[in-house]
């Protein structure tokens, strides 16, 4: 068979990559296990089950009441704002996944302590699982001792993101930061296939899909993603803006180098595409344009993100069409966006007045009424003081002074020529800080940008002393067991320093916060 055997070049990518799928698959069973560690704080011997606060409660209730007249969830509670009701601003993804889950595992008659124990454990699956696309998106960024690296990073990561999947922690918080992450893993890879195959609007309208399929596959599922992000959080709208953000400066970095950005209009435009059909459904047409609430708002900001990604494409051709100098292309784009904004000022004022307010809402420290609310205070203060104290505890001292050193590495970059998930990570991870530095309770996003900007941090010390050399010497001399003595040769001293280096600054430091927290349930660290 020759190399381009499909077969053959299947087993060939098989033999290569089941040592990493083997790697990833152990440190997310320790992801597990350390989150399932405080299980008998959980389950008392009196068959009580101590779920982690209000918010768990309040799942385990509409929960019961799904489970109770499924596939029907409550939308609507009449118990809360007494005596009119409310809908419920919770999403519904979290809880049909555990109904699903418990129906599966009781045959459709689950029992109370059936229905309990997986609710218990089920944050902390989601955890666990969140290693994977923390690990892909490693790998793509710096390799697979990236991804390895970052895998490890965010198995025992500290903080708010692992008291949130914790046994007994039952709140949709953890899915959060799963799916998107999965969202920003998908639109990495799209992106990265699309711009691989030099994607074209051309292929489009040609239908030729030996080019597009990859990359449609890869858009799709960003966009699926996204939605089960949404159906987790209605506040989802917020990696609708990391994206965005992440665009025009793509857009801008393509026109200066004369490259085409077609690529990255296709995936946007497809992404946000599947997220309207897919959140359509749960809109309710009398919350208005609610951001707290399904609601149009929703649909309007996806449509909104496409006309933006069709808005950025038409201009960049239209400027190489007719020779004009790519440095009018940012003024260009910041006419459009103004021009926008006045339209719907006129058109729809109050989509108009929630795109103005958000941003401060996010990223600004609240003062008044908010800042008593222990999750929505800054992280960089407590008590109107500048302190590390909470980021420490979040991400280690080092792992955070890492992702500042990853952030300007990256940002280094940004002069030469970068690729485009380098500067989507960048975006993304500068995005996320400042959200942090609003409210510290998006420290459980923050903590995925910690473990990816610690891992490239790592994999570039050990890109210094030549890893990827003694990488490949290893596969090439070492068959069986017998043969490492003899493989010992090749490993300097320098590379044995680096190793050291990484696990005692970036690995040690968080798997010990780790461990002391598993001393309990749902410690949010809102204030240690």
């Amino acid at each position: 068979m020759n190399s381009e055997d499909p077969v053959s070049s299947f087993k060939t990518q098989i033999k290569s990559s089941w040592p990493y799928a083997l790697a990833v698959s152990i440190i997310g069973l320790l992801a597990l296990w350390i989150r399932i560690l405080p299980s008998d704080s959980v389950f008392l011997s009196n068959g009580f089950v101590r779920f982690g606060g209000n918010d768990p409660w309040y799942h385990m209730r509409t929960l019961n009441v799904l489970l109770e007249n499924y596939p029907q969830r409550m939308f609507f509670n009449p118990m809360t704002n007494y005596p009119y009701g409310s809908y419920i601003h919770f999403g519904p993804l979290f809880d049909q996944m555990i109904a699903i889950t418990i129906l599966i595992l009781g045959m459709g008659n689950p029992s109370p302590e059936l229905v309990n124990w997986v609710g218990a454990y089920f944050p902390a699956v989601l955890g666990a699982i969140t290693v994977i696309p923390v690990y892909y998106i490693g790998k793509y960024l710096g390799g697979h001792k990236t991804g390895i690296l970052a895998a490890i990073l965010i198995a025992f990561a500290p903080g708010q993101f692992l008291s949130r999947s914790m046994i007994g922690f039952t709140d949709h918080h953890v899915a959060e930061s799963l799916f998107s992450t999965f969202f920003m893993m998908f639109f990495m890879l799209a992106l990265i296939s699309a711009k691989r195959k030099k994607i074209s609007f051309e292929h489009v309208i040609n239908k030729n899909l030996s080019v597009l399929k990859e990359p449609l596959v890869y858009s799709i599922m960003a966009g699926v993603m996204y939605s089960a992000y949404q159906l987790s959080w209605p506040g989802a709208s917020l990696f609708l803006l990391v994206v965005l953000v992440y665009a025009v400066i793509q857009y801008i970095i393509d026109i200066f180098h004369g490259e085409s950005s077609d690529y990255l209009g296709f995936t946007g435009i497809i992404a946000f595409l599947v997220s309207i059909i897919l959140i359509l459904p749960f809109v309710h047409p009398d919350m208005g344009f609610s951001m707290y609430h399904y609601s149009w708002f929703h649909v309007a900001t996806a449509i909104g993100a496409m006309a933006g990604f069709l808005a950025l494409s038409f201009i960049e051709r239209a400027f190489k069409s007719r020779n004009i100098k790519a440095y009018y292309y940012p003024l260009a784009i910041l006419g459009i966006v103004v021009l926008g904004l006045l339209t719907l000022k006129i058109v729809v004022p109050s989509i108009y007045s929630l795109i103005l307010s958000a941003p401060s809402y996010v990223f600004g420290v609240q003062t008044g009424g908010p800042a008593t609310i222990g999750e929505v205070s800054s992280i960089f203060y407590e008590s109107g003081v500048f302190t590390l104290s909470r980021v420490f505890g979040n991400f280690t001292a080092s792992g955070f002074f890492a992702s500042l050193l990853g952030m300007v590495f990256l940002t280094a970059k940004l002069f030469r020529k970068p690729k485009p998930e380098e500067v989507l990570i960048l975006i993304w991870s500068a995005l996320i800080f400042l959200t942090i530095y609003g409210q510290n309770r998006f420290a459980y996003y923050y903590s995925i940008n910690v473990a990816v900007l610690s891992a490239y941090v790592g994999g570039l010390l050990l890109e210094k002393v030549k890893w990827n050399q003694l990488n490949e010497k290893f596969k090439s001399n070492v068959k069986s067991p017998a043969d490492i003595p003899g493989f010992l040769k090749f490993i300097k001293i320098e590379q044995v320093i680096a190793v050291l280096i990484i696990v005692v600054v970036l690995i040690l430091p968080v798997y010990g916060s780790a461990m002391e927290m598993t001393k309990g349930t749902g410690c949010l660290l809102y204030t240690s």
